[in-house]
């Protein structure tokens, strides 16, 4: 029992502390469901086959009672973590709806190529980053219909973070003709802007990028801080969140980089990993 006995017995020559009940509440707790422990192990030990037997039937009555009553599993974040009513759900709600007039927000695809933490800071590196992303852009089916903006159908071609964006239009023909070593490919993955004048944030696309950036040279027009090692590139594609297609998409552009990766595997001494982060990948994981 819990009660505090023996403080009514010698109130003034002993009293037990707080903590002395709660240890002593806790082994009365616990002591039952030891024994209930022990001796199911016990019976399970005794009979392993009807133990298994029972487990998996009660599995399947659950999954039995699971469907009958209409149960999903349910994945989105935004149902799982944000209580219902709430002042973050309804303003939550009312910012993706209609009637606020904000766009959705993208759909970010993400991409690593790496090799294990070596350096992938080269001409070798450069080509498999340019292999990746041109299998999503141009090795996997509608692709152009889904970056496709609205009110622009020139524009084909959604917003892309990349190392490649050292080179015009991510052109892996140009990148082919200018680069042709490793020190070329270093100098220019260490520029401070982009081809399209943009300015380099090497924590956006390098893994463990070193040497960091220096303050002092962020503002220079034509500085370059040359790299000595890279970890990872990272690739970065905002899809349109607006499109039902984007999900199907999705699923078949990681189809290709994975037959990709089933190719690199197959050369000899090959090192480079791809790995693939979308906004299903949370659904996919739990579901598969």
């Amino acid at each position: 029992m819990c009660a505090d006995s023996e403080a009514n017995v010698y109130p003034r020559v002993l009293r037990r502390s707080p903590l002395d009940t709660w240890k002593q509440c806790t082994e009365f707790i616990t002591k039952p469901l030891l024994v209930a422990l022990v001796w199911l192990g016990k019976l399970s030990a005794k009979y392993p086959w009807r133990t298994v037997l029972l487990a998996v039937l009660t599995a399947f009555s659950f999954i039995t009672i699971g469907i009958l009553t209409n149960f999903h599993l349910e994945t989105a974040t935004g149902v799982m973590w944000i209580p219902e009513g709430s002042n973050t759900k309804v303003h939550g709600d009312w910012l993706y709806s209609e009637e606020s007039g904000f766009p959705l927000p993208s759909r970010p695809m993400e991409i690593l190529i790496h090799a294990n933490g070596k350096n992938v800071l080269g001409l070798e590196g450069m080509k498999r980053v340019f292999d990746a992303l041109d299998v999503v852009r141009f090795g996997t089916p509608d692709y152009n219909t889904i970056c496709s903006l609205p009110d622009d159908q020139d524009n084909k071609e959604c917003p892309i973070s990349s190392p490649t964006a050292f080179w015009t239009n991510h052109n892996a023909s140009l990148f082919e003709s200018k680069i042709q070593t490793d020190e070329e490919t270093i100098y220019e993955l260490s520029k401070l802007k982009f081809a399209n004048g943009a300015k380099v944030s090497r924590e956006s696309i390098y893994g463990q990028a070193y040497p960091t950036l220096l303050e002092s040279l962020e503002d220079q027009e034509n500085a370059v801080a040359l790299l000595e090692s890279v970890s990872a590139m990272r690739l970065k594609i905002d899809l349109p969140a607006e499109k039902k297609e984007t999900q199907e998409f999705e699923r078949a552009a990681i189809d290709n980089l994975f037959a990709l990766q089933d190719q690199w595997d197959k050369i000899a001494g090959n090192e480079f990993i791809i790995e693939v982060f979308t906004a299903g990948s949370f659904y996919d994981e739990v579901n598969r």
